[in-house]
């Protein structure tokens, strides 16, 4: 009946949207594998300064350093770095749309002021494991990481992932964050816009989809890159 059709309807579209969502995600992996080749390193996952009252600030983050490695080596050298992201120079850069950074579904209309978004984020952070010692992802503040200190192996390491909404400008030095308590929990961590489940993409640049039935447990073990898993 009807139903059946809606679900087999709803299936294929999620199938679809899943497919068009690892495209973008392997196209990302390919980018920070060339710019690792280029540099020796993954991007720095965001460029903070310290002004002369001592105010941290941020500059900008992974996915503007990614720019010439995804086809936009123009809107990158438009890009005033010695500015940070939203300084007024830089408003009509931030505001142009990158299409690598969409996933399937995902709502694209500009943010406050202008910003185009990202439906993805680094998989970065400190993370505490229970006998206290600290684990981080591959991106964080002021830190290029390089492939060799991806000690739990690029295969087991997941770098990037999908968002359910709250989608932050793809310019913002502060696009990577933690796991969380798993997908589609909170606006804090990783999920779709289909809702049920997160594409993400490995430091191998593999793809693999997670449903919201995955274990955080597993999905917190996969985050970090030195946790000995």
């Amino acid at each position: 009946g009807p139903l059946l059709f809606s679900g087999l309807g709803r299936d294929l579209r999620e199938a679809t949207g899943q497919q068009a969502t690892g495209k973008h995600l392997t196209e990302i992996g390919v980018a920070l594998n060339r710019h690792h080749d280029q540099h020796s390193a993954f991007p720095v996952g965001g460029v903070f300064t310290r002004d002369a009252a001592g105010v941290v600030k941020g500059q900008h983050g992974w996915m503007t350093f990614l720019l010439p490695f995804v086809g936009e080596q123009e809107l990158y050298q438009s890009i005033v770095q010695d500015k940070p992201y939203d300084d007024p120079v830089n408003r009509a850069a931030m505001g142009r749309d990158v299409v690598t950074y969409f996933a399937a579904g995902g709502d694209r209309a500009k943010i406050v002021q202008g910003y185009a978004v990202s439906h993805f984020a680094g998989v970065g952070g400190e993370i505490d494991d229970a006998t206290g010692l600290s684990h981080v992802g591959i991106f964080q503040r002021d830190e290029a990481v390089k492939k060799e200190e991806v000690t739990d192996g690029l295969s087991n390491t997941l770098i990037v992932g999908e968002l359910a909404k709250t989608y932050p400008p793809w310019g913002d030095p502060e696009n990577w964050r933690p796991i969380g308590r798993g997908l589609n929990k909170s606006v804090e961590g990783f999920g779709s816009a289909a809702g049920n489940g997160a594409t993400f993409l490995l430091a191998d640049g593999s793809v693999r989809f997670f449903n919201n039935q995955t274990d955080p447990k597993l999905l917190l073990k996969l985050s970090t890159r030195d946790g000995g898993e």
